[in-house]
C-alpha cells in the first residue's frame, strides 16, 4: 500500500508535500516517467526505511536511482518500438558518427524517434564523415518514448517521433580551428553569440516571441566562438537536397541564414516569431 501512495505514504507538511508534488510533475515533464518512478520511489524509501530503520531520504534517492535506471536503459528501449518509436544511439561509433549532444538527453529519454528519423540521421552523419573527417553530428531534442500526450517542453510539436534537433557547427573565432562535434557546450540550445553579427543585420530581428529567448547573460560563454557555415550549411543541403532528402518533409531555420549560407531548398521554413529560435541548431521533420 505505500509504495501505491508514495509521498502520501506518510504525514507530511504542507510545503515537504508540495514539494514532492512540484518533483513528481518537474521529473513527468522533462523526462515522461521521471515522476512515476518519483512516486513510487517514495513508498519505496518508506517501505525499507520502516523495515530496515536507515534514512528514510537515503532510501527514497536510492530506490528513485534504481528503478529510473532500469526503467529508462532497460524496459522504455524495449517498450517503446511497439509504438513506433526507437532510441537513438548516445554515443558515436565505428558505424554511424552520430551522438547526443550530452547524455543529459538519454538520462531524460528525450532521444527516441521513429525509424525513419533515425535512418536520415545516420545517412546524414555517414555523410559528414566522409566530406569532413572527424566531425560528429550533434543531435538534441527528439521525442519521449511513449504515446502518453505529455509535451516535449519547451518544444510546439515534439510529440510524435518524426521530429528532431541538430546543432550547428561551431569553430574557434581565433584560430579557425574546427570542433569536431556540433554544438558549443554541453546543453547545445542557446549559443546564439556566434551568429549576432548576422542577426542584428537582420529586418524584424527584434520580434521576439514568449519563446524566442535571447539569453544575453549566457553569451559570454561563445565569445570565442564562429559559426562553421561551411560544415552547417553542408549539414543543411543533405537533408534538403541529398538522397535522404525524399523522407524529410521540412526543416526549420532563422530565414536570414538562408542567405549567408546560400541555402535555397523550399523545404527550409521559418518557425515562427512565437516559436523557439533556430540560429543556433536546426529543427528537422520526416513523412
Amino acid at each position: 500500500m505505500q509504495l501505491i501512495l508514495g509521498p502520501l505514504s506518510r504525514s507530511r507538511g504542507f510545503f515537504s508535500t508540495g514539494l514532492a508534488v512540484l518533483l513528481i510533475a518537474l521529473l513527468t515533464l522533462i523526462s515522461q516517467v521521471g515522476g512515476v518512478v518519483l512516486w513510487l520511489a517514495y513508498g519505496l524509501g518508506e517501505t525499507l526505511a520502516g523495515r530496515y530503520r536507515r534514512s528514510r531520504g537515503l532510501l527514497t534517492m536510492a530506490a528513485f536511482i534504481a528503478v529510473y535506471s532500469v526503467a529508462s536503459f532497460l524496459l522504455l528501449p524495449a517498450l517503446a518500438p511497439a509504438f513506433g518509436r526507437i532510441a537513438l544511439n548516445c554515443f558515436a561509433d565505428s558505424r554511424h558518427a552520430y551522438a547526443a549532444n550530452s547524455p543529459l538527453y538519454c538520462i531524460l529519454n528525450r532521444h527516441y524517434v521513429t525509424p525513419g528519423t533515425k535512418e536520415v540521421l545516420e545517412a546524414l552523419s555517414d555523410h559528414m564523415a566522409r566530406k569532413h573527417p572527424g566531425t560528429v553530428v550533434s543531435y538534441l531534442d527528439g521525442g519521449f518514448p511513449l504515446p502518453l500526450g505529455i509535451p516535449l517542453l519547451p518544444h510546439l510539436s515534439h510529440n510524435d517521433g518524426r521530429k528532431l534537433d541538430l546543432a550547428f557547427f561551431y569553430k574557434d573565432k581565433t584560430s579557425g580551428k574546427a570542433m569536431p562535434k556540433g554544438g558549443a557546450w554541453f546543453v547545445g540550445y542557446w549559443a546564439f553569440a556566434p551568429a549576432w553579427d548576422l542577426l542584428n543585420t537582420s529586418p524584424g530581428s527584434q520580434r521576439d516571441g514568449a519563446l524566442r529567448w535571447r539569453m544575453n547573460w549566457l553569451q559570454w560563454l561563445f565569445a570565442d566562438d564562429e559559426l562553421d557555415r561551411t560544415r552547417t550549411a553542408d549539414m543543411v543541403r543533405f537533408l534538403t537536397q541529398g538522397p535522404a532528402s525524399g523522407q524529410v518533409q521540412r526543416l526549420f531555420l532563422e530565414p536570414y541564414l538562408k542567405p549567408v549560407l546560400k541555402l535555397r531548398s523550399p523545404k527550409i521554413g521559418f518557425a515562427g516569431w512565437n516559436a523557439a529560435r533556430h540560429d543556433d541548431h536546426l529543427h528537422f521533420q520526416v513523412y
